[in-house]
């Protein structure tokens, strides 16, 4: 298939940014930060209109619609009558069930760090936002698969210079300092394609633990009610948070165990070899 019919969320890491479309907060949201951290901090170079690139210039468009876009007709890297999305083999997402959630919830759950259901959409990506302010880039690493299913390595990292505060309860939060350290997880996705290059299923799999574990650090962390003056619970409460973080473990290990029993193939083909897939 020729370059040119493919769409320019594809080929441009920012395409839907210049869409005139109802953006959340009234503005085209700002990924300078994010995009001068991959610049200089990638670990992968991958060529222009690779299909490393394309996968991860399709994967960045959506995740700008899933986190800014207010009509989900609007959304154009899915295919919205057979779209979902889950994480870690859970609940099955349609586009409005993410734009209701917000990505972050939908990526987490319910943990001993964070609880979904004691949030909303704007708070969720408010508390992480706050915690990094230089921004929380995103790279496709490794791509083992092209459409119409791309099976993708995935890095996400930014520097926690900022105030954690996590809700786990109704009124109850888990605070963290900044410790100005990274903040790196990684983990592995897999997109179903349509010809027309739109995702249809999105199923990401990776460790939450990795994530909350690296924002809050060493420290013995437990929930404390939003009313207390201290950031921290007595050592009592320690079990309860360590049971829960061991489970996430299991979760996620059963949940990679799942992935890499696909037996993927490594996909180098570029796109003009695509015709043959559908």
């Amino acid at each position: 298939m020729p370059i040119a019919t493919v769409p320019d969320y594809m080929l441009d890491q920012n395409a839907v940014l210049r869409d005139n479309v109802a953006w959340r907060h009234g503005s085209v949201p700002d990924y300078s930060m994010a995009n001068a951290a991959f610049e200089t901090e990638a670990s992968k170079r991958h060529k222009p209109g690779s299909m490393e690139d394309m996968i991860s210039n399709l994967i960045k468009n959506w995740e700008k619609e899933a986190s800014y876009k207010l009509k989900a007709g609007e959304w154009r890297t899915i295919d919205h009558a057979q779209y979902t999305f889950s994480c870690n083999g859970g609940p099955v997402y349609s586009c409005e069930d993410m734009m209701r959630l917000g990505t972050y919830s939908a990526l987490i759950g319910e943990s001993a760090f964070f609880s979904s259901s004691s949030t909303t959409f704007e708070d969720s990506h408010r508390t992480f936002r706050e915690a990094m302010p230089g921004g929380f880039a995103w790279e496709a690493v490794e791509v083992y698969s092209g459409p119409p299913v791309a099976s993708f390595k995935w890095r996400h990292w930014g520097r926690m210079t900022g105030k954690l505060r996590c809700p786990v309860g109704p009124s109850t939060f888990v605070d963290a300092p900044p410790h100005g350290g990274m903040v790196e997880l990684w983990g592995v996705g897999i997109a179903h394609i349509n010809p027309k290059y739109q995702i249809t299923k999105i199923e990401i799999y990776y460790d939450p633990h990795e994530l909350m574990g690296n924002m809050v650090g060493a420290r013995n962390l437990c929930p404390v009610p939003h009313k207390e003056s201290s950031s921290f619970a007595s050592p009592p409460h320690n079990n309860a948070v360590r049971n829960s973080m061991d489970a996430m473990r299991r979760t996620s290990t059963d949940s990679m165990n799942r992935f890499n029993r696909l037996n993927l193939n490594r996909g180098d083909s570029l796109l003009s070899d695509l015709d043959d897939d559908w």
